[in-house]
C-alpha cells in the first residue's frame, strides 16, 4: 500500500495505481527512476552515484539531477498557467474598476439637477453621500455575486493549475476575493462622490 500521487498534473483525481516489481514485469521500461536522499549538498556524491549504478548496467545512459531541477519542468505548465490567469485576474478588475467608476460618474452628472434639489430641500452631505454609496454598492453586490455564481463552475477546470492543499472552491478565498472586490469598488466610488457633494444647488437647479 502506497499514499495517493500525482503522476502528470498538480490537480489531478487521485487514481488507482498498481506498483509491479521490475523483475516480475512482462515488458521491459524505457526508463526507470531512483530517488536519492542526501545529507548536504547533492553534488559531491555524483561520481559516486554514476560509479554504483555503471555496475549494475555499463551500457545505460544516465542523468542525475536534484529534484527541484526534475519538478522545474513538471511544474512548468501550472506556473505559465497561474501567471496567465492572474494577469487576466488583474486587467479584469482594473476594466470593472473603470467601468464602475464611469457608470456612477454617468450616473451623478444624470442626476445633478435631482441632487441640486435634495441639497436646496435641505439635504446634508451625509445624505447626499449616502445616496451615491448606496447606489455603488447594489451595483457592486450584484456584480460580486454574478461573478461568484459563475466562478464557482469556472473554477474547477483550473484546479489542474493548483497544488493539491489548494481547493479551487475553498469559502476563504471566495471571501477574500469578494473582500478585494468590494474595496476596489468603494475606491471607485470616492471621486463621483466628491462631485456629487460639490454640486451648487443654484447651479444645478439651471443645469439641462
Amino acid at each position: 500500500m502506497a499514499k495517493n500521487s500525482k503522476y502528470f498534473t498538480l490537480g489531478e483525481e487521485n487514481a488507482f495505481a498498481l506498483y509491479q516489481p521490475y523483475a516480475q514485469s512482462d515488458e521491459a521500461p524505457i526508463d526507470l527512476h531512483f530517488l536519492m536522499r542526501a545529507t548536504g549538498r547533492p553534488e559531491p556524491l555524483i561520481p559516486a552515484i554514476n560509479a554504483m549504478l555503471g555496475q549494475l548496467d555499463p551500457t545505460a545512459s544516465l542523468e542525475i539531477k536534484p529534484m527541484s531541477q526534475a519538478l522545474v519542468f513538471a511544474m512548468l505548465p501550472s506556473r505559465v498557467g497561474a501567471g496567465i490567469l492572474g494577469t487576466m485576474g488583474i486587467l479584469g478588475l482594473l476594466l470593472a474598476s473603470v467601468g464602475l467608476y464611469g457608470v456612477l460618474l454617468y450616473t451623478v452628472s444624470r442626476r445633478i439637477r435631482e441632487i441640486g434639489l435634495r441639497v436646496a430641500l435641505g439635504a446634508t452631505r451625509a445624505g447626499i453621500l449616502r445616496l451615491v454609496l448606496r447606489q455603488s454598492a447594489v451595483l457592486s453586490a450584484a456584480g460580486i455575486g454574478i461573478g461568484m455564481a459563475l466562478a464557482v463552475f469556472a473554477v474547477r477546470p483550473l484546479a489542474m493549475f493548483l497544488s493539491p492543499e489548494v481547493r479551487p472552491t475553498d469559502l476563504t478565498n471566495f471571501v477574500v476575493v469578494g473582500a478585494v472586490l468590494a474595496v476596489v469598488a468603494l475606491a471607485a466610488t470616492v471621486s463621483p462622490a466628491l462631485r456629487a457633494l460639490r454640486v451648487d444647488p443654484v447651479v444645478a437647479l439651471r443645469h439641462e
